[in-house]
C-alpha cells in the first residue's frame, strides 16, 4: 500500500503489549522527499484511508535503504529487534 505512496518496505508486525502485535514499516524515501513527523503522519493516513483504518503502521522508520541481497530481495531478518540475551552485552 505504501509502496504506491514512497518506495517503502512492506510492513510487518512488532511485539506489543496492548495488542498483541502492532505494523511497523521502513520507508526508503525519493530524494526530495524530508522524513519528518508529518510525512510519517500522511502515510499513515494513506493506509487508513486506502486500505484499512486498523492496518496502519503504528511506527514509521525512514532509512537511507533496505538490506538486500545479491539478487536484489530485502533481507527482513536484518529489520527485525535482535533478542537480547541478558548477559548485559
Amino acid at each position: 500500500m505504501l509502496q504506491e505512496h514512497q518506495p517503502c518496505e512492506p510492513s510487518r508486525g512488532i511485539p506489543d503489549d496492548e495488542y498483541g502485535e502492532v505494523i511497523e514499516a521502513f520507508v526508503v524515501l525519493r530524494p526530495e522527499a524530508r522524513p519528518g513527523e508529518a510525512l510519517a503522519a500522511e502515510l499513515q493516513q494513506v493506509v487508513r484511508d486506502k486500505f484499512a483504518k486498523h492496518a496502519y503502521p503504528r511506527q514509521i522508520h525512514f532509512v537511507d535503504a533496505l538490506p538486500k541481497t545479491s539478487s536484489g530481495k530485502t533481507q527482513r531478518f536484518l529489520l527485525r529487534p535482535q533478542p537480547t540475551t541478558g548477559r548485559g552485552r
